[in-house]
């Protein structure tokens, strides 16, 4: 059963180019996870780390100038999923970042996943919005 997964849309005062180089490198993400993240990985197209014993990679597939990055599940992933980051440039200097999450969840997933999976994209949209801000992307 897929499940979308939408973070909550941040207005972030930067210009969408900054914003969208940072997500398309992968060697940035790990200052936007969780602190129960571990092990961490990573070139520019690719990640891979541990989060309860689980261990997740990740590739970049699509990214289209500004606007889209879609990252897509790699490897042994335990759940099959594609997140699409979202940018929408407001003005040249301000962006709204939403990132979309959909994940193949069995009934067992979706009851033990759903509200982790929820919190961890706002945490990341609102930590990006935070870095954004305070240490100029």
């Amino acid at each position: 059963m897929i499940k979308k997964i939408e973070s909550d849309k941040v207005v972030i005062n930067r210009p969408a180019p900054h914003i969208f180089d940072f997500l398309g490198d992968f060697n940035n993400f790990e200052k936007l996870v969780p602190d129960q993240v571990t092990d961490w990985g990573s070139s520019r197209d690719t990640c891979t780390f541990h989060v309860k014993g689980a261990e997740i990679s990740m590739k970049i597939t699509e990214r289209k100038p500004f606007t889209e990055i879609t990252v897509v599940s790699d490897g042994k992933t335990p759940v099959d999923f594609t997140m699409v980051e979202m940018l929408n440039e407001l003005s040249e200097n301000q962006t709204e970042v939403q990132l979309i999450l959909q994940a193949d969840l069995n009934p067992f997933y979706n009851m033990i996943l759903l509200n982790p999976l929820t919190n961890l994209v706002n945490i990341m949209v609102d930590k990006l919005k935070i870095l954004a801000e305070n240490e100029g992307l």
